[in-house]
């Protein structure tokens, strides 16, 4: 059977060739190459071998050296950034490593025209001394307030990865690890507590830092933070009653609240997005910047769908009307006044009397039975006295159990052997 080529399969299939044809020849040049290096007459095939390592070795270097000298805010995937086994009781774990660290003034001035930067070094002070000093309002922040923050040798350290343990709705211990090359998109607990609908904010993470700080006359402390870039909803409305996935979409670079910082500890768990490829990918939200990722090519997707079914969890997260999971915390609770606590307090009493109430009456009624019980119970316990000897246990009355094997012997008569179908007795 032949198969009928168009003429657009016919001229693909020839370029595929072309490129397998021009692959082996480059390849055939290359140890032509090493081959008049050697002396060509003894072991020639191991001094070629010798040939291609070293020239691998040195691309490696090479590619480590670039790698140091890059300004990427991701450490790169030759980097070794070793991570323990994480205890399972902490939220957040990050490694110990501090090989590799950016001064943090020299490369917010190389990186001074990418949007993604601008306002760096403040917006960090901001956000570290919130945490130093415990303050949720960071729009009160003065140029002096900023002032008290001291950052070690102006240094920030890089690491590879995040991991996150968390609670789900069954009680289980589950964890999260959260790279800011592959998996880097997160979700939080929204500060918005009127927004019922949709409680939960979400970014992705740009980079994944420790720097040793502290205000004035303190000692310095480690604070983690994760630079982010965040995500807007596009609509508010409950994904179950439209039916559709909760939709969300880079902000615009040109706003202050585009890129910010957040405390490992407030991070949730993992969230996948999923690209809304129907409406396409854009390079106007942000121009070419370093927040994003290699493969993206300057280019953002102008939605993305939170995927709510990426597992069991993340199901009972959106749907609290299934009333599993109790513990996950969706908004912060509401103190009660005096009057409402009194008037629960007389509605537990209520019901407790009632369950004594009910407690007395199946008392009487076991009594009244409990002739009858008593009876059934002294005749069913003239059959329990072997019950374990069918298990292997000795009740210690020996004589009766002889006794009773005695008796049904002589009422079954002698044993069949069930392999041979006749008597022991009658066997040789």
């Amino acid at each position: 059977m032949r198969l009928a080529l168009t003429p657009a399969s016919s001229e693909c299939l020839e370029q595929l060739i072309v490129i397998q044809l021009k692959s082996a020849s480059l390849s055939t040049r290359r140890i032509k190459r090493f081959y008049s290096r050697t002396n060509k007459v003894f072991r020639y095939v191991r001094q070629v071998t010798g040939h291609e390592r070293r020239v691998r070795i040195i691309q490696s270097i090479k590619q480590r050296l670039e790698d140091r000298n890059s300004t990427a805010p991701r450490v790169p995937f030759q980097h070794k950034d070793p991570l323990l086994v994480t205890d399972p009781r902490t939220h957040y774990h990050i490694s110990m490593d501090r090989s590799l660290f950016y001064n943090i003034s020299r490369w917010t001035e190389e990186h001074e025209h990418d949007l993604s930067v601008k306002h760096f070094l403040r917006k960090l002070k901001i956000h570290l001394f919130c945490r130093l000093t415990t303050q949720n309002d960071s729009g009160d922040i003065s140029l002096e307030d900023r002032s008290q923050v001291i950052i070690d040798s102006n240094r920030m350290y890089l690491h590879k990865v995040l991991r996150i343990n968390y609670t789900s709705y069954d009680l289980r211990r589950c964890q999260d690890s959260i790279n800011a090359r592959t998996h880097s998109d997160i979700m939080v607990l929204s500060p918005d507590s009127d927004d019922d609908e949709h409680p939960y904010l979400y970014a992705r993470v740009i980079g994944i830092y420790h720097v040793n700080a502290s205000l004035q006359d303190e000692p310095l402390k480690q604070m983690d933070f994760l630079w982010v870039r965040w995500y807007a909803m596009e609509d508010n409305q409950s994904c179950w009653k439209t039916k559709r996935l909760p939709e969300v979409g880079f902000i615009d670079s040109t706003d202050d609240q585009a890129f910010g910082f957040i405390d490992p500890a407030h991070v949730i768990r993992a969230v996948h997005l999923l690209p809304n490829f129907d409406v396409g990918q854009v390079s106007d939200i942000l121009g070419p910047s370093i927040a994003r990722r290699s493969d993206e090519e300057d280019q953002d997707y102008s939605r993305y769908y939170v995927n709510i079914f990426a597992d069991r969890d993340m199901v009972i997260r959106f749907c609290p009307d299934l009333t599993l999971g109790a513990h996950i915390a969706t908004s912060i609770p509401m103190e009660y006044a005096s009057s409402d606590v009194e008037s629960e307090e007389e509605v537990d009493e209520e019901e407790l009397g009632e369950e004594e109430d009910d407690e007395d009456e199946i008392e009487i009624a076991s009594r009244a039975g409990s002739a009858d019980s008593d009876q059934d119970s002294v005749e069913s316990d003239k059959y329990v006295d072997g019950e374990w000897s069918d298990f292997g246990y000795d009740n210690g009355d020996s004589s009766n159990d002889e006794e009773q094997e005695n008796e049904r012997d002589a009422i079954d008569g002698p044993t069949l052997d069930l392999k041979m179908g006749r008597s022991p007795s009658i066997m040789m």
